[in-house]
């Protein structure tokens, strides 16, 4: 097995895999983790910045837990590392469906704030060293003045998953939209629309390995086809 990660020492723990040298610098008790070689490490990166409101927030939320059901069930350790929520939040390794469903509800109400992701991505990289099997769950807005190598760099294996909702045939002419009614906490409607520079940018970094979710539709049917084009 390879070693992945620490984590606080758990009542049961086999004490054969307490690190001594965090407890004698510390005087705390934590445990080395590791991974076992038939495992895959996946990192679900997920968008909860401001233009993600309403229900793209609630699908990217969804797509996320099917995606770590999903590969629990496949024996792969799973993590989350959400931005936009007061910077961001890495959680520990979620072992079980009941730890990914308690993490996702502590996250999932918090305030959405602004954040630069490229910043985003410097204090990601620090964080996470090893290598990834990475989904990106996101409406990529402001992806559209990234460099090209900006995901190149973390030499992960990385798959954007696209939320935006229903292109509407017959949008409202622009002397009424100018009513629309805006979210009195940020400058972003309730349905915000990604400009198309920033969709074009996030086609570019991911190629053929970026898909969409549309948010106002049935998720199972499709995560379940972008899955099976994996």
């Amino acid at each position: 097995m390879e070693y992945q990660d620490i984590r606080p020492y758990e009542f049961g723990d086999d004490a054969r895999y307490i690190d001594w040298n965090v407890l004698s610098r510390t005087g705390d008790l934590y445990c080395k983790e590791f991974q076992p070689e038939e495992s895959m490490p996946i990192l679900v990166v997920l968008d909860a910045s401001p233009s993600m409101s309403d229900d793209k927030r609630k699908a990217a939320f969804q797509t996320a837990l099917f995606l770590s059901f999903f590969h629990l069930k496949q024996k792969n350790t799973v993590r989350w590392f959400v931005y936009g929520i007061n910077g961001f939040q890495l959680s520990n390794i979620l072992r079980t469906p009941n730890l990914v469903y308690a993490y996702s509800n502590s996250v999932l109400n918090q305030k959405s704030m602004p954040c630069e992701i490229e910043s985003t991505w410097h204090l990601m990289s620090k964080s996470v060293k090893t290598w990834q099997y990475c989904y990106w769950i996101s409406d990529f807005a402001n992806w559209g003045q990234l460099p090209l190598d900006f995901l190149h760099n973390l030499r992960w294996y990385q798959i954007g998953i696209w939320v935006e909702y229903e292109e509407v045939e017959n949008p409202l002419p622009f002397w009424l939209s100018v009513f629309a009614t805006q979210d009195s906490e940020s400058t972003y409607s309730s349905r915000y629309t990604i400009a198309k520079s920033d969709f074009l940018k996030a086609k570019e970094l991911f190629s053929r390995r970026l898909f969409k979710i549309t948010a106002d539709r049935s998720l199972a049917p499709q995560v379940s086809e972008f899955l099976t084009q994996l």
